[in-house]
């Protein structure tokens, strides 16, 4: 939903903007004064024209079709229904962002949905910066004052304006939404705003008056004094309020009956800053704790180098600092706990069960360092190699996992026991040979397939490869990071973080490598400008997580420099 509410707000510009005047950058949100901290979900989308023809330009015809449309929808529901342009009475006076604000909706509440936002879900507001009060008030003199069109009523000494119902247009079935306006002034900033209902305006106004908003929240203003110290004229800042957003998500799926309590997971918010890049669309987000996790800590973050031993075309990577700790991380974040498959407890009998071993007793003392897991397509494997030469496989991928261990000794005797288990539970027949980087083992089908393969890749790097028999020689060296290519991109430019990822969409969901990857053609046209979608996760204070991403765009549509 975040996604599509950052593109929604941007109908104020894109549909008609030719010039504006100059757009001073914002420091925060626009409006967080305004916004009651209950709100669900925040969106601020920058309203210079020079930045949207920038995505515009950047992305192919079919990747900004969902955008366009989404844009459309939004015109279509708000701004045509109360007789108002964007040309006519928005452009000259609007400021350097507008912020559309989604609200707890109450449950005695059924409100019209607007721009793609279901109206189950949350109540709309949005704040509409005025930078040029002479421009605005002459317009709205003209358009609001209108006879018969608007009535109006005080709210705590301020005029709220509300449209009187209107004749519904031919082919709308239902009644027109009915939206409400007033302009309030945050010390010397003023502001537009207008939501669905007025009962929102007043929610609004109460925040203005009261002492309580997202904008007094230390964690907010600690975090986005930090994203415009990265992004200090950002394309769009997001704010997700986690517990209320999760507990809609696990409600909305059924995973938890309506008066079945539910632990609400720790992290209180995530600010995101979007920025247009030469290579395509950078992002920047921090998110915060209620208080310290105990007796926890995420160790270190390194760059790391086991990444590195991974080949050139490879398709996926995600890489951590430290598995044992990463997964006590995951463990116990709550926000999992609610999502079904991806509950940690599910996840953690599910490899019990298909090892036969406890996580606790038998993985984690050597599993303390860093891993990675990755796919890898069997064009790696080599010609001439032993995988080419003697082993077939069902598989035109491989998923690799490797890590560096605390005790070799005690590795060995784990892997042993997983040997056993998969010859003896899953009838799968072992061979095992002595190469000259050391013994590997192969895991073969009844059929005679090669499953799986693992050695060592030096005295501390076990590796397992499942699916296609990579060749485990392009693992032994590194890769070489001068040679031209995405991956390597991505490992010239990482930093130190607890946990990196890195996507090869082109190859991932167009290529032959991972058939179930493959998009159905309706869905091509959307992915065919993203080339790539790299990211890293820093845990920076035990209450604070940073995380840093950049969509990488084909090189015929990367963001082009300013005209």
């Amino acid at each position: 939903m975040g996604l599509l509410l950052v593109f929604t707000v941007g109908i104020i510009t894109q549909i008609w903007s030719r010039s504006l005047p100059p757009h001073p950058a914002t420091k925060e949100i626009p409006g967080s004064q305004l916004i009651p901290p209950s709100a669900l979900a925040v969106v601020s989308v920058t309203t210079n024209p020079r930045q949207w023809r920038q995505l515009k330009q950047s992305l192919s015809a079919d990747t900004f079709l969902p955008v366009q449309q989404a844009l459309l929808q939004f015109h279509n529901t708000l701004l045509k229904p109360l007789g108002l342009g964007y040309e006519s009475h928005i452009r000259s006076w609007i400021g350097a962002m507008a912020t559309l604000v989604v609200l707890p909706m109450p449950k005695t509440h059924s409100f019209p949905s607007m721009g793609g936002v279901d109206g189950q879900t949350g109540d709309i507001v949005l704040i509409l910066p005025i930078i040029h009060r002479q421009q605005a008030e002459e317009t709205f003199r003209r358009t609001l004052m209108e006879p018969g069109g608007w009535t109006t009523h005080r709210y705590n000494g301020i005029l709220v304006y509300d449209p009187l119902d209107r004749v519904p247009q031919p082919g709308n079935r239902g009644r027109l939404p009915s939206y409400s306006l007033a302009s309030l002034w945050v010390g010397q900033n003023h502001f537009l705003v207008l939501a669905n209902h007025s009962s929102l305006i007043h929610q609004v106004i109460d925040t203005q008056l009261g002492v309580t908003s997202l904008h007094s929240r230390p964690a907010y203003q600690q975090s986005i004094g930090q994203l415009n110290h990265s992004y200090p004229e950002p394309f769009a800042q997001v704010y997700l309020n986690i517990p209320a957003l999760a507990l809609i998500l696990a409600r909305e799926m059924g995973l938890y009956p309506p008066g079945e309590r539910i632990n609400l997971p720790q992290t209180e918010g995530l600010l995101l800053g979007l920025n247009l890049m030469p290579d395509g669309v950078g992002i920047k987000g921090l998110s915060w704790l209620k208080q310290p996790q105990k007796d926890w800590s995420p160790g270190n973050s390194t760059v790391g180098t086991i990444a590195t031993r991974l080949p050139a075309n490879t398709l996926f990577m995600f890489r951590g600092s430290n598995f044992t700790r990463l997964w006590q991380l995951y463990a116990n974040s709550r926000i999992f706990r609610l999502l079904g498959w991806l509950e940690p407890r599910k996840i953690h009998q599910t490899i019990e069960t298909f090892l036969g071993m406890s996580l606790e007793e038998n993985l984690f003392p050597w599993l303390q360092d860093e891993f990675c897991l990755a796919i890898v397509p069997n064009s790696q494997i080599g010609k001439g190699s032993p995988e080419s030469s003697h082993f077939s496989s069902p598989f035109s991928a491989s998923l690799v996992l490797m890590a560096k261990v605390r005790s070799r000794t005690i590795a060995e005797q784990v892997l042993h026991r997983v040997d056993h288990q998969m010859n003896q539970r899953y009838k799968l027949r072992l061979s095992i040979e002595e190469q000259p980087n050391g013994t590997v083992t192969r895991w073969f089908s009844p059929s005679g397939e090669v499953r799986a393969t693992r050695s060592w890749l030096d005295d501390t790097t076990a590796v397992l490869s499942v699916g296609a028999p990579i060749s485990l020689i392009n693992l032994y060296e590194k890769t070489d990071q001068t040679q031209p290519g995405l991956y390597q991109n991505w490992l010239q430019e990482r930093e130190p973080s607890h946990i990196s990822l890195f996507i090869d969409c082109h190859q991932l969901l167009f290529g032959d490598a991972v058939p179930f990857m493959k998009l159905p053609p309706k869905h091509e046209g959307f992915w065919s400008s993203i080339q790539s979608i790299e990211g890293r996760m820093t845990i920076a204070h035990p209450t604070h997580t940073i995380y840093e991403g950049l969509v990488r765009l084909t090189k015929n549509n990367g963001i082009q420099a300013p005209s």
